[in-house]
């Protein structure tokens, strides 16, 4: 067999080994918690009905006071030309796009490293990053963070083709490639935004200095007339401006203004018709960030831990151990990734000579993980895996450095070396998702505390299948009256979705239940939870004995009668009555930004129930308490 062919059947055994822990048993182990739900909700409508009901804002980023800033939409417009494609609104749908990126990620990455490495390197690179335990987490389910390494790496292999191109036409295509990942990547993740307009910000400042530049100014302005001063420095920026407003220049800019422009449309558009408060939440939130009483050196140490910890969680699946946050095996080996990695990249960039393709390489390097160590400063004591996603290749191109070198200098077992080394990298991930995948199918049929499930405030096991379960059960029992039930925040509205989805009309959909006022007037609710425990609300856990429990996997239904009517009636009037002595609040002065949809543009009602009956499609009720 010769050595091509051979390549040619590792690589598609690769990939195919990639897709198979991607999607196994994906629909069924799918996560669909209150994220996920929140999402289905906003974009069933313009699945059904058309793009103008599509929102012209993203997923919540942050919390900003009162009110919450808003990404770009795009994460949601991809959502929605895959749920057109496949002509459905099931939750799996909306997972689809995250699968098809992460997957397209694994081939992208082999061609990033292919700038710099030989096809054997960049293949065991690409392989221990398809395989990464963290990173196969990320691609299970949908999340707009989930998406970000593909673009992340398509902005920065446009910008690499783009500094070693020779022609005007081939830099213009692959500039336009830079734009429009970077556009996508940064309604994505506001990290994202952040590390992307970092390094290429730079890197576009080193170019400009070091190729388009350089010649121009020596050639106008000799080194010995630099020396005696004569005017050199009025040359110099007589020339930068020259640059800039050539022809060439005003192209690129353009192309990059359009791109920019047209992808964040919507975004412009929502600004101008809130009067910027979407812009005016993203520029407060640096006040607000600054707020803590940590130290910059506190600051400093703590992101070390969590830059070490984190980069060994991407490469090896493991993080620190229980009770020891500054754990120095993951600590130490994720700090030793980093920082041979800078060491080894001083060591082979070629600042004079050398391949122009491979310098930049290594410049951008540099830059990629010097940006994001500074960025993540002040925000270290709020650092999660979800934080790194700009970074999740970045290890692995590492690990790939330190094979190039060692290739060139030990001949002697170079070749068994690396492959123990990715060997063990590749051993220890599969473990990591073997436990994870255990887990997971345990969690389907008992209850018990899961570990592997890393990138989740909630790590409770539940899953899509469980959830399913669920409203089968409850749907059986509401055959002659709607059901009423109570589950945490996490879950409220993915049940809802669900029961939507079997009852389109709403009308036998069970009733959520949130405080004591909904349950006068009713007998039995049912208490979801992941608990073989009734808790309740502690609202409405003083009001409620259990009957019976049913076992889903994680979920338990608790069966809860309603006692203390008297007492309960007593209290649901003295709070009412309390309230409306209150004085009333100045809605004006913590009004929140009203979301927009496309339809308030084009002038459409605002109101959903009026353009879809009510009997087809109420889902705005979903989102009312």
């Amino acid at each position: 067999m010769s050595k091509k062919l051979s390549f040619s059947i590792s690589f598609l055994i690769i990939i195919l080994g990639s897709i198979l822990v991607r999607t196994y048993h994906y629909n069924e182990w799918l996560f669909f918690k209150w994220d996920q739900a929140r999402d289905a909700i906003l974009l069933a409508p313009a699945i059904q009905y058309g793009p103008e009901h599509l929102p012209l804002l993203g997923p919540r980023a942050t919390k900003i006071g009162d009110d919450y800033l808003r990404l770009g939409p795009a994460y949601y417009y991809i959502q929605y030309l895959t749920g057109v494609i496949f002509n459905s609104t099931e939750p799996a749908i909306f997972a689809y796009s995250d699968l098809f990126f992460s997957i397209a990620s694994i081939l992208l990455l082999y061609l990033f490293l292919r700038l710099y490495f030989s096809k054997m390197i960049s293949l065991l690179a690409m392989t221990m990053y398809s395989f990464s335990f963290l990173i196969v987490q990320y691609s299970r389910f949908s999340w707009n963070p989930n998406s970000v390494p593909f673009f992340t790496l398509l902005t920065f292999y446009g910008l690499l083709r783009f500094s070693i191109a020779k022609n005007f036409k081939t830099r213009l295509a692959w500039l336009t490639l830079w734009s429009l990942g970077f556009a996508i990547a940064s309604q994505y993740h506001f990290f994202a935004f952040f590390v992307l307009t970092g390094v290429s910000g730079l890197f576009l400042g080193y170019y400009f200095v070091t190729t388009v530049l350089k010649d121009k100014i020596f050639k106008a302005v000799p080194l010995d007339e630099a020396k005696r001063g004569e005017m050199w420095l009025l040359k110099i920026l007589r020339i930068i401006f020259k640059t800039i407003i050539s022809k060439t220049s005003l192209v690129y800019i353009g192309t990059v203004l359009i791109i920019f422009g047209f992808l964040y449309t919507p975004v412009i558009i929502s600004d101008l018709k809130t009067n910027g408060s979407n812009t005016k939440l993203f520029f407060k939130m640096f006040d607000e960030s600054g707020r803590n009483d940590k130290t910059f050196k506190q600051k400093l140490i703590r992101n070390l831990r969590e830059q070490g910890d984190n980069y060994a969680l991407i490469t090896t699946s493991f993080k620190h151990r229980s009770g020891m946050k500054a754990d120095p095996i993951t600590v130490g080996l994720g700090l030793f990734i980093i920082f041979s990695g800078l060491l080894l990249i001083k060591r082979e960039l070629p600042f004079k000579g050398g391949n122009p393709k491979q310098r930049n390489f290594l410049i951008l390097l540099l830059i990629w993980v010097s940006v994001f160590f500074i960025i993540t400063i002040p925000a270290s004591y709020q650092l999660r895996p979800r934080y790194f996603v700009p970074v999740f290749s970045v290890p692995f191109i590492i690990i790939a450095l330190w094979f190039s070198v060692l290739e060139k200098r030990i001949v002697k077992h170079y070749n068994l070396l690396i492959i123990i080394l990715t060997i063990l990298i590749l051993g220890s991930n599969g473990y990591g998702l073997t436990q994870w995948f255990r887990e997971q199918a345990d969690s389907q049929n008992k209850s018990f505390k899961t570990y592997r499930t890393l990138i989740l405030r909630h790590r409770d096991g539940i899953t899509l299948n469980q959830l399913e379960n669920a409203t089968n059960y409850l749907e059986n029992l509401n055959s002659k009256s709607t059901v009423s039930y109570s589950s945490s925040a996490e879950y409220y509205l993915p049940l809802k979705y669900l029961f939507y989805l079997k009852d389109p009309s709403l009308q036998l959909t069970p009733q959520a239940v949130k405080n004591p006022f909904d349950l006068i007037g009713k007998e039995i609710i049912y208490v979801v939870n992941n608990d073989s425990v009734g808790h309740a609300g502690k609202k409405i856990r003083p009001y409620l004995q259990e009957l019976s429990v049913k076992q889903f996997g994680q979920i338990f239904i608790h069966k809860m009668q309603i006692i203390n009517k008297d007492e309960l009636i007593k209290n649901t009037k003295l709070l009412t009555e309390k309230n409306s002595l209150l004085p009333p609040t100045k809605s004006f002065d913590n009004k929140k930004t009203e979301r927009l949809f496309w339809r308030d543009i084009f002038g459409t009602s605002d109101d959903l129930d009026k353009i879809l009956p009510a009997k087809k499609m109420p889902l705005l009720n979903i989102l009312k308490p």
